[in-house]
């Protein structure tokens, strides 16, 4: 992977990107320092080998597993001095995930890494989808003058986020917005926007600027009062791709179910703006914490769900029972010129 470009300015908010290595031992001399570059340099000298081939000798293949945030006080995840082990699946390799600020340590198949090259450079956003080898760092040095250079703000320039969605009008039009490759741009309009790319379960995606503070967020589900999460966790954004292939799965589950055995579903039903200072303030604060005890119920209909609706900037919460969307969506968020180009995400993909 080619360095990025310098840029000058002052230091800004962080953003980190990660090194992945094949770990096919255990990597005990690896020494923790601030940065974990200590890390990343011993266990890259291995990171070419296919931890696969001793499965001509084992039936299944053994590695380590930690992860330093479980570990606040310890360093054994660091140096590789782990007694935990976990056997893989069948296709999965040893892997360590090195950052800045935590090391992690144990099985994942190829397929299922998630590849995001973030930069802060003109025009540094053009690795294509499908190359890994553009996602992963030949060098320790490369990985680290990364991560120095994205401390660094861009003076005197507007955050620019790629911009499109796919209709189904122009067939060429939609494959290039799904692999992020030559669609327009545009200038975000307020300076807390940050870019997004929206993916839906089969294959549909959106791209463009995102204001987590004043664009209206909903999350669904679909069990008895699930709609229960605070105005402070909105917008609910899935952390690990598995999460939300779960959730979409249970979610057409749960939907099914309620045109037979489960045709009941009751889910907290309040509105709330306390911009407008209006109504009790213990209601009010009900409403924004969801504290089930103090909310009215809302019975569903049959084609509905459990959904939850903010606004934080506004102090705006909506929760009760809704037919559509179908599903919650995979979002991905970066905060750099023209960084929302990741490959596109749908249930259809191995993982």
């Amino acid at each position: 992977m080619k360095p990025q470009q310098n840029n000058s300015g002052e230091p800004s908010k962080s953003v980190i990107t990660v090194m992945f290595l094949n770990n096919t031992e255990s990597g005990k001399d690896t020494k923790r320092n601030a940065n974990c570059s200590d890390a990343a340099s011993n266990l890259s000298k291995d990171a070419s080998r296919r931890s696969r081939d001793i499965v001509n000798n084992y039936s299944s293949l053994e590695c380590v597993q930690c992860d330093s945030r479980d570990m606040p006080r310890s360093d054994k995840c660091y140096s590789g001095d782990i007694d935990a082990t976990v056997n893989c699946l069948d296709g999965e390799e040893c892997h360590t995930e090195v950052h800045p600020q935590y090391i992690k340590r144990g099985c994942m198949a190829r397929s299922r890494l998630n590849r995001t090259f973030v930069c802060k450079c003109p025009l540094c956003n053009d690795k294509p989808f499908d190359d890994a080898a553009s996602y992963e760092y030949k060098t320790v040095r490369d990985w680290e003058y990364d991560n120095r250079r994205l401390q660094t703000a861009v003076i005197g320039l507007d955050l620019l986020c790629k911009v499109c969605d796919t209709k189904g009008i122009n067939r060429g039009v939609d494959k290039q917005c799904r692999e992020g490759k030559d669609i327009p741009s545009t200038l975000c309009e307020e300076d807390e926007d940050i870019c997004y790319s929206q993916h839906t379960p089969f294959g549909l995606v959106d791209r463009g600027c995102y204001n987590i503070n004043r664009n209206i967020t909903t999350y669904f589900c679909a069990c008895n009062l699930c709609n229960y999460i605070a105005i402070s966790e909105m917008p609910h954004i899935f952390s690990r791709k598995q999460d939300w292939v779960e959730n979409v799965i249970e979610i057409t589950r749960n939907r099914r179910l309620r045109q037979s055995i489960y045709k009941d579903m009751s889910c907290l039903r309040c509105e709330v703006n306390i911009t407008t200072k209006s109504g009790d303030i213990l209601d009010n604060t009900n409403c924004l914490e969801g504290n089930i005890g103090g909310l009215p119920l809302q019975l569903c209909a049959e084609n509905e769900i459990c959904a939850v609706k903010a606004i934080r900037s506004e102090g705006y919460l909506w929760r009760g029972c809704v037919s559509r969307p179908l599903y919650n969506y995979w979002w991905t968020l970066c905060e750099t010129d023209l960084c929302n180009v990741d490959a596109l995400v749908s249930m259809f993909d191995k993982h």
